[in-house]
């Protein structure tokens, strides 16, 4: 029927006012009564249990545990045996410790935000930073008993086969660097942690011995600090770091572990507070060396060739069981002569590797 054919009907004002209160009261009873129903509904409501949920995981194909929780399912199971033992962290009334690690390894190891793991979880984000601070700390107890030096007596296996490193580093235990960590740091003391590529980073001194373990890890210092000025506090301040072995080490040993690849927070700190942050890069180092040391095998660890995807707290390292302290402390020689003679250690030795490798040409000429 045309519009045009409907008979015209004179508008009735008073009629229209009422209904418009009639609709005005509907919609407000309606969205009251949306309040009502929205303020008797939990946040986190999903029927799931996730202490079921990881025990699949566990008992189920290696790759999705892998994939979730940045290593196979008989290193997850070891490691929370292992603190479960040592007392470093214990049940809760609703978190076991497996769920516990599981959250740590989801922040640390895909870099998502609390918010995220509260609602994957179903628990509030108040636990769930309880429960990262937790582990964080448990496993920080780790470092202890896992970055220290292995291999103290005779040449490594690796320098005695390897025809570029033996004789001349027989001696050597390792390989000392200096690497930077993206760091969350409040503007007004950006100038102390900004480094030359003009973001702020933490200035991690790191010693990696020949299976690609740390051995030693000196965290807290700003991206700003010269990596001589931290190399000597480590040496003079009793940090347990044994550095005449390691002189020649960062000519042998590359420092691509696969840590960054492993743990994603390490490309871009969240904003956590400064204090935190160093135990955060403590952590992931602890953990790395267990993966190493329980599962050589890893298949994060075994890729380390592969591409890689003023104001601190006091700076802390890891490296000795030895006990440290006053009666403990070292001089080391550090004047212009000392300097002179070690370059011409460095020297010497680099002279006797090309005498090695050209004598033969040499001798032709």
């Amino acid at each position: 029927m045309d519009g045009s054919n409907l008979p015209f009907v004179p508008a009735d004002e008073d009629r229209d006012e009422e209904l418009d209160d009639e609709i005005f009261f509907l919609v407000s009873a309606i969205d009251s009564s949306d309040d009502d129903e929205n303020t008797n509904v939990p946040q986190r409501n999903l029927p799931i249990q996730w202490a079921m949920y990881i025990t699949y995981m566990l008992n189920g194909h290696p790759m999705p545990c892998f994939q979730m929780f940045c290593m196979e399912p008989p290193d997850f199971i070891s490691l929370c045996l292992e603190l479960i033992e040592r007392w470093f962290i214990e049940s809760t009334r609703n978190l076991d410790v497996e769920e516990s690690v599981a959250i740590l390894f989801l922040l640390t190891g895909h870099r998502q935000g609390q918010g995220i793991a509260a609602d994957r979880f179903q628990h509030s984000t108040e636990a769930i930073n309880r429960h990262y601070i937790k582990v964080l700390r448990a496993v920080g107890y780790l470092a202890k008993v896992y970055i220290k030096v292995r291999h103290r007596t005779g040449v490594h296996p690796h320098v005695r086969s390897n025809p570029k490193c033996y004789p001349w580093f027989k001696d050597c235990i390792g390989a000392v660097d200096g690497t930077h960590i993206k760091a969350m740091i409040p503007v007004e003391h950006h100038r102390f942690f900004r480094g030359h590529k003009n973001e702020c980073t933490h200035n991690i001194m790191t010693v990696c011995d020949f299976d690609m373990l740390f051995t030693f890890m000196y965290v807290g210092w700003e991206g700003t600090t010269n990596d001589d000025r931290i190399f000597k506090d480590a040496v003079t301040t009793d940090r347990g770091f044994e550095w005449p072995a390691l002189l020649c080490g960062r000519f042998c040993i590359p420092m691509h572990t696969g840590l960054k690849r492993r743990w994603r927070m390490l490309y871009d700190m969240p904003k956590y507070l400064l204090p935190r942050q160093p135990g955060i890069i403590m952590a992931c180092c602890t953990l790395h060396n267990f993966i190493g040391t329980r599962n050589p095998n890893d298949q994060i660890f075994n890729g380390t060739d592969a591409p890689e995807p003023g104001m601190s707290e006091q700076p802390y390292a890891y490296g000795n069981d030895d006990e440290v302290g006053p009666s403990h402390s070292r001089q080391y020689d550090f004047s212009s002569e000392a300097d002179v003679g070690m370059t011409n250690f460095r020297e010497g030795v680099a002279q006797a590797m090309w005498d090695n490798a050209h004598g033969n040409d040499d001798g032709d000429n």
